[in-house]
């Protein structure tokens, strides 16, 4: 993996996304990450939970974000979006506000505060992206996908995990 020097010189002289600095201050106020306020102190948790939170949010919960991820380690993971985080040097900075126009916030609010734990976030993105991405619709090839390619959780986890995304409307059987 790209150290953050390497991130910064491959992607340093472009703009961040306008959402990110927002996003982050949200869910700091909201108590859902856990990290000093400048986030090259957070633990790898914290940084995992991010990379996390900004794909639901922007494949669930409709949030305008130009980040493409594809899949690594810990679920999907954008390195503009790595860069991005790395670049802010302080999430207090950011003034409060300025997701006012993102209809699904209160929904994404709601339904992450319900399921803030990295490990549970972390599958709950890789079902995601493995049906949307992949294509692996059916829940007995997803199901066996996901616990083929993250054979640290339970079969019966990830099966725990389907289900609450599918009692809260983000998979479709």
């Amino acid at each position: 993996m790209a150290s953050h020097g390497d991130l910064e010189a491959q992607y340093g002289d472009r703009e961040a996304d306008v959402n990110i600095s927002p996003f982050l201050r949200m869910l700091w106020d909201h108590g859902l990450i856990d990290c000093s306020t400048n986030p090259k102190d957070s633990r790898l948790a914290t940084r995992i939970k991010v990379q996390n939170l900004v794909y639901l949010a922007q494949r669930r919960f409709g949030l305008e974000f130009r980040y493409s991820h594809s899949m690594y380690i810990y679920g999907p993971y954008s390195v503009g979006l790595a860069n991005d985080y790395f670049s802010i040097r302080d999430i207090c900075d950011t003034p409060g506000g300025g997701l006012e126009g993102w209809a699904g916030g209160s929904a994404f609010l709601e339904f992450v505060k319900r399921h803030n734990d990295t490990k549970w976030l972390e599958i709950a993105c890789t079902l995601i992206f493995t049906h949307d991405v992949d294509k692996v619709v059916r829940r007995d090839e997803l199901l066996e996908y996901v616990h083929l390619i993250k054979n640290e959780f339970s079969a019966a986890y990830i099966a725990q995990v389907y289900d609450e995304l599918i009692r809260g409307g983000m998979l479709a059987e």
